[in-house]
């Protein structure tokens, strides 16, 4: 959680997201808005800083001064010796 300074918080909730654990390369998002029509990007993408909102357009918009999302790890080939 991140607040501004002097921000009161009253109640706080909450529980594990159900989150891919990995994608199939090669990973493509067409940005259309979720089944819940929240106009955020999909349980795929980490945002890491900032927010990112999905347009009508199918564009995801940056809204803070810095926004970095990463997609849920690829799987990979474990490596053999």
């Amino acid at each position: 959680m991140r607040s501004s300074n002097a921000t009161t918080i009253a109640s706080f909730n909450a529980s594990v997201p159900a989150l891919p654990t990995s994608q199939t390369p090669p990973f493509i998002d067409n940005f259309a808005t979720n089944a819940a029509g929240a106009q955020q990007l999909s349980s795929n993408w980490q945002e890491q800083e900032g927010n990112f909102t999905i347009t009508g357009a199918a564009s995801a918009v940056g809204q803070a001064s810095l926004n970095l999302a990463t997609v849920t790890a690829s799987a990979r080939p474990t490596p053999t010796c």
